[in-house]
């Protein structure tokens, strides 16, 4: 489609259609034309992931209840501050409006809604692809919204989740970047939101006497992310649901008007979603005999939604769930990347040398930059020893670093052998499923036989 193609906004007010599936079945209509993703039917996945935000059972933030706390409050200090007595204040507009629990907090939780919500990644391998449009997209669509850019410290993202809501966060590869001092801490917050049942975050606060007391609030929340080449640990990225955006012709977005109609689409999924909590609860429809573990949490939910959209959508769920745990199977299966890596390395050490510097890796390493292995995440060649050192961190195990060496910083080679003999058994059980190692082995170069050792 050339980009100056324009696309049929619907109303905003336009009526609520007889099903659920014709609803479903508009909004990718409309979407599709602003979106070009690698992955198959990536409109209908992103669909019925804002769909499934309505079927959580979590607080709203924008809910009348603390609408009509908010309004109270602002006239109290009002009143207050013309030193009308306290008493007065109540007499003339009521008690504080009482907020309802959060039910989350609850040790039996009420048989409402869907007790896991996947995280939806959205990964573009470039700029300027239509991650954020995306984004913008989902903010309509999704169960009160919020987006939060990266920079967002954890401590109000903390609140963001208690207080309930879809999170959304942009430029999320800023956050998972190896060396970002709040990392590890976004990445326990986005491993506890993905369960009901995962327990909250637990702070202590202090109380008007002076005295703390510990405080514990619930984070189980809907999150979505946008980066680019976004590489996530194996603990968050097996809670994700990945969506791949790519380059190519797309309908022109404009920021005026286009997002409009998604914020009309997103009341009509109220409209439609939010009265069936109990039937999300108690849906008991045949799962595809793939769906276990922790794949079968994270895409349980969408087939559920689809389920209870009906139509086509049904069947749209199971394969693209079917599809992306084969998917995930197979790369499991292949050889770790890392390892790789660290054999490259030690390939180009000569015998007497304990250590190589940054600049000497690089040059030696160059004939192999044209496979893509040793390219960095936009398949660029390494250029620099920062490059380098980005290339050769490990989320896993040992990250091969540089060791001071008089004042010469340099990779020692023991730093790779110890992190590729943690990757030997893995190796090797990998190999052994291909064909017997005999015909893999030779292939791959990591044969029992051909595993470097210290």
């Amino acid at each position: 489609m050339n980009t100056t193609d324009t696309v049929q906004v619907p109303a905003a007010d336009s009526p609520l259609p007889e099903s659920g599936a014709a609803l479903m079945d508009e909004i990718a209509n409309y979407w599709r034309p602003y979106v070009h993703a690698a992955t198959p039917n990536a409109v209908e996945l992103m669909c019925l992931w804002a769909g499934h935000t309505w079927l959580l059972n979590i607080p709203d933030p924008e809910g009348p209840e603390r609408e009509a706390l908010r309004l109270w409050r602002t006239e109290y200090r009002k009143r207050a501050a013309a030193r009308v007595k306290e008493s007065e204040i109540i007499a003339q507009i009521g008690p504080e409006p009482l907020i309802p629990d959060d039910p989350r907090m609850d040790k039996v939780k009420a048989p409402l809604g869907l007790f896991t919500s996947p995280i939806l990644a959205i990964n573009a391998e470039g700029p300027g692809l239509g991650k954020s449009k995306a984004m913008q997209a989902l903010r309509g669509l999704g169960f009160s919204s919020m987006p939060i850019q990266y920079a967002t410290t954890v401590a109000a993202m903390r609140e963001f989740l208690a207080a309930g809501g879809t999170f959304l966060v942009d430029e999320a590869h800023r956050v998972f970047r190896y060396d970002h001092p709040q990392r590890s801490e976004v990445e326990a917050l986005i491993n506890a939101s993905f369960d009901l049942e995962g327990g909250g975050i637990s702070k202590m606060v202090q109380k008007k006497s002076g005295e703390h007391e510990l405080q514990t609030s619930q984070v189980f929340a809907p999150w979505a992310v946008a980066g680019i080449n976004m590489h996530m640990p194996a603990d968050v990225e097996s809670r994700m649901i990945w969506v791949n955006m790519t380059r190519g012709d797309v309908a022109r977005w404009d920021d005026r008007t286009t997002p409009t109609p998604f914020h009309s689409y997103g009341i009509r999924l109220r409209e439609l979603l939010r009265p069936q909590l109990a039937l999300a609860f108690e849906h008991d429809a045949a799962m595809p005999p793939e769906l276990t573990g922790r794949l079968g949490d994270k895409w349980r939910p969408l087939i559920i939604t689809a389920d209870l959209i009906g139509g086509r959508w049904p069947q749209v769920a199971r394969e693209l769930a079917v599809d992306a745990i084969n998917d995930e199977r197979d790369e499991q299966d292949e050889v770790p990347e890392q390892a790789l890596l660290y054999r490259d390395c030690l390939a180009v050490f000569e015998p007497e040398e304990d250590r190589l510097t940054g600049a000497v890796l690089i040059e030696r390493l160059r004939p192999l930059q044209d496979g893509g292995l040793w390219g960095d995440r936009s398949g660029r060649p390494l250029n620099t020893t920062h490059d380098l050192a980005r290339r050769l961190n490990s989320r896993s195990f040992h990250p091969a670093r540089p060791k001071s060496n008089g004042s010469n910083r340099a990779y020692p080679a023991a730093a790779f052998h110890a992190g590729l003999e943690h990757y030997r058994e893995v190796l090797l059980t990998s190999l052994s499923e291909v064909s017997e190692v005999s015909e893999s082995a030779p292939t791959l170069g990591l044969g029992p036989d051909t595993l470097p050792r210290p």
